[in-house]
């Protein structure tokens, strides 16, 4: 089902939120009124208890999300210092790694490289994790989840001042944000600086303000950062970090090259960030328990430097935008991975931050929902 809600621009609306004449079928909007379709879906399952406690299954807090080869789910528990492991298909938790020996601060993201090692950052310590995956042998569950631990002080020569999101393209190249400096840097597959990434040497860092969320788009060559202050997603240069003078979520100011003019489609700051086949999802955290996941088609030309009122437009007139809709409601949505299985079935994963769950969707159910386009 897909309904729409919209925000005040319209005669007929009352200052600031009044709803104005909608048809949902045809997603037609009265007036000039700026519009976000909200994708009603349900979700496919709910991990964590719902309480900020130590318990097997508690969840405090979740941050980070991500998918192994596997299809398991692995998530930060941030403040009971260990990363857990849920199987996604059968809905159980299959165990955990890591500790308050080994996790010295609070840890916030991770990423899955091409050999199945993670790195999980850590926000306090401003220094990563990394561990190497099960060999397989092992008894039980502990297949999956028995994790060496094998480097416990990565980029601590880069004197980061937040290390926070971080990803892993498919060459092992490894970035990482660090959301106070709203700096990007790149290391090789062991964890070295890589000199042919020119992010701070081309003034990337002017473009961003507080940021957290990281995603590769390789099919484009872009790379996109969450700008969190002002609600956007700043586009880069994928190989040297070149400001590509791009914005998602927002149109970019002729005048003031990074800066967003006009509506945006963010209610409030953009956090994590993931690339589901064409697609850019990314979570806003918006106020009082509303936030939500946003999907921007990356094969549409108005996925990019657009802002609101131009895709109200759009879908008055029946035509395609590149801001699908969004769907979830979320206190604090953190970060949002997905994975495919070999059934081509995608599950996307979202990290409820302050309801301390995580909440898996299953993408068919989206797509159906929204009435979205397969673009692989």
């Amino acid at each position: 089902m897909l309904t729409i809600k919209t925000l005040a621009l319209a005669a007929s609306c009352s200052f600031l939120a009044l709803a104005c004449s909608v048809n949902a079928e045809d997603n037609e909007v009265a007036g000039d009124a700026v519009v976000e379709a909200t994708i009603d879906v349900a979700p496919y399952a709910t991990f964590g208890t719902g309480n900020p406690g130590s318990g097997e299954e508690d969840i405090n807090t979740p941050d980070g999300v991500v998918f192994n080869a596997n299809g398991h789910l692995l998530l930060t528990d941030a403040l009971n210092h260990r990363v857990q492991v849920w199987d996604t298909k059968a809905k159980k938790r299959l165990g955990q790694f890591g500790d308050e020996k080994i996790f010295r601060g609070e840890i916030v993201d991770l990423a899955v490289g091409p050999t199945g090692r993670v790195i999980v950052t850590d926000e306090v310590t401003n220094v990563a994790y990394a561990f190497d995956p099960p060999t397989g042998k092992e008894k039980g569950d502990l297949k999956y989840t028995a994790y060496k631990h094998v480097a416990g002080d990565m980029f601590e020569a880069e004197h980061a001042q937040k290390v926070g999101g971080i990803t892993i393209d498919k060459t092992g190249r490894i970035y990482t944000v660090d959301a106070r400096k709203s700096l990007v840097r790149r290391f090789d597959e062991k964890g070295t600086p890589d000199p042919t990434w020119k992010f701070s040497e081309k003034g990337g860092a002017q473009y961003l303000h507080g940021s957290e969320g990281i995603a590769i788009d390789e099919a484009r060559g872009n790379l996109y950062v969450s700008s969190e202050q002002d609600s956007v997603v700043q586009v880069f240069d994928l190989e040297d970090g070149a400001y590509k003078g791009q914005m998602i979520g927002g149109k970019a100011d002729a005048k003031f090259p990074g800066s967003p003019v006009g509506e945006q489609t963010f209610a409030a700051a953009v956090e994590g960030l993931w690339i589901l086949d064409d697609y850019l999802l990314a979570s806003d955290e918006a106020d009082n328990g509303t936030g939500h996941i946003e999907i921007f088609d990356l094969t549409e030309k108005t996925a990019f430097d657009t802002d609101a009122a131009e895709y109200a437009k759009l879908k008055s007139s029946r035509k395609r935008s590149g801001f699908v809709g969004s769907f979830g409601s979320f206190c604090s949505p953190d970060s949002v991975a997905a994975y495919t299985d070999a059934d081509g079935e995608s599950y996307v994963a979202v990290a409820d931050q302050c309801h301390y769950q995580v909440v898996i969707y299953k993408w068919s159910d989206i797509i159906r929902a929204g009435k979205i386009k397969r673009t692989k």
